[in-house]
Order: C-alpha cells, then sequence, then structure tokens
C-alpha cells in the first residue's frame, strides 16, 4: 500500500522524491527520539541515550547512510518507471545481501542460497519481461524511444537501492548484539 500511494503521490503532483524522503526521515528521527527518550526515563535513568561505541559508530553510519539511500530511491525511480517494475527492481536485494555477506561477512552461502538467489534473479527477468507482446502499440514504443534514458535511470535508481539497503542489511548484522537500546 506505501508504494502504491507513493506512485498515486508522485503521479499528479509537483511533490519531489527527495521531498518525501526529508519528511519521512524528520517522522522517524522524532519517533525514535520520543521512544528512546521514553525507555531512558523509565527503565534506565541516568544512561545517554545518544552514546554509540567508538568500535561500532562506522557501521552505525553506515546503516544511516545506506538506509537514507535506500529510502530514497524508492519513490525517485517510481518516478520515471512504473510501479511494478520499481518495486520488483528494488526487492532484488537478497541478491545482493547474499554476495555481500559471503564477500564482507564471510558468511557460508549454501545451496538453498544460491537457488534463492537464481529464482530471484529470474523472478525479475521475467517479471519485466512481455511474453504476450503487449509492448508491440505504437504509441508505447514511441514514447519509449523517446524516454528510453528515463527507464534506464529509473531502473538504474531501483537497483542502487537495492544495494543500498544490502548495505544496510550487513551494516545490521555486523552491528549485531554490540548495540541495544
Amino acid at each position: 500500500m506505501v508504494y502504491i500511494s507513493f506512485k498515486l503521490l508522485l503521479e499528479q503532483s509537483h511533490i519531489k522524491a527527495h521531498e518525501i524522503t526529508y519528511w519521512q526521515g524528520w517522522a522517524v528521527t522524532l519517533a525514535s527520539f520520543f521512544i528512546l527518550y521514553r525507555l531512558e526515563s523509565t527503565q534506565q535513568p541516568g544512561k545517554d541515550i545518544f552514546y554509540v561505541p567508538a568500535d561500532v559508530r562506522f557501521w552505525f553510519i553506515l546503516r544511516g547512510i545506506c538506509g537514507f539511500f535506500a529510502n530514497l530511491s524508492g519513490p525517485l525511480s517510481m518516478k520515471y518507471i512504473d510501479l511494478a517494475k520499481s518495486t520488483v527492481l528494488f526487492y532484488t536485494n537478497p541478491i545482493f545481501i547474499g554476495c555481500f555477506g559471503y564477500f564482507l561477512l564471510k558468511e557460508r552461502i549454501t545451496n538453498y542460497d544460491v537457488g534463492g538467489i537464481f529464482c530471484t534473479f529470474f523472478g525479475v527477468v521475467i517479471f519485466t519481461m512481455d511474453p504476450f507482446g503487449h509492448d508491440k502499440n505504437p504509441k508505447i514504443l514511441e514514447f519509449m524511444s523517446q524516454a528510453w534514458w528515463l527507464d534506464l535511470f529509473g531502473s538504474a535508481v531501483a537497483l542502487m537501492g537495492a544495494v543500498a539497503n544490502a548495505g544496510a542489511m550487513m551494516s545490521i548484522k555486523r552491528l549485531g548484539e554490540r548495540l541495544t537500546f
């Protein structure tokens, strides 16, 4: 429902994708501050709620940056490509999470993981293809020939969002149990 509402909002308005992300960030920041403030006052009086240990600061900051770009990429890609294509491309992040986990965190990849990565990849290929020839409409072909770069840009933004989301998940995994509130 969130993606559908984003697409409807971006379709006929002058609201930009970065404005949605900006206000979304403020809402999450205020909600987090309120929750942490209430937690500090009820469960852990006197503890600094904004202290982050030095050994996890890099991963904490990386999570924030990657999360920001992942959240920005959704509405931005929907501005230029179809909702279905944007959503499918953004949710290719299991491919990147599996690869990042193997190379960065030295996690073992099982046969189930490889199967999941291939299913994700082939699902994206099948979902973005048009096996029934619906793209043979001359108006669609004319539009696509004029604005092919918008489709390419929207697709690239959605894929970069998937990579950023994978980076955020890797930093969360790296933080593990070392950082709790």
